[in-house]
């Protein structure tokens, strides 16, 4: 019964593994499917913007450079603020690993 039932379980993982490559694609598919869907979207927002600034008389290249350089600046704020906060975080952390190691705490 159990040499039945570990010829079950390894038929069963050959085939898992077996049919583990065309689930993997399929997957990829999905997720580079909805990266394409969601390129498209940000043109076409892109592209109503340009038409956006184009009505109001201004110049779209300078306009959307501007924006997009703001963007960064504050991606790049928000990443310099949590590594800070990370790095108080573990230095909070080692100072207090410092202040048992010096009394002999563990």
């Amino acid at each position: 019964m159990e040499s039945q039932h570990k010829s079950l379980c390894c038929s069963h993982l050959y085939n898992e593994v077996k049919s583990e490559p065309t689930a993997l694609q399929e997957n990829l598919r999905a997720l580079q499917a909805r990266d394409a869907k969601k390129v498209r979207e940000e043109e076409e927002e892109e592209e109503q913007e340009r038409q956006e600034i184009i009505s109001q008389g201004l110049n779209p290249d300078e306009v959307l450079t501007r924006r997009k350089r703001i963007r960064q600046f504050d991606r790049d704020k928000e990443y310099v603020n949590f590594a800070f906060t990370v790095l108080l975080s573990v230095s909070a952390s080692l100072n207090k690993l410092c202040v048992h190691c010096a009394f002999g705490q563990k």
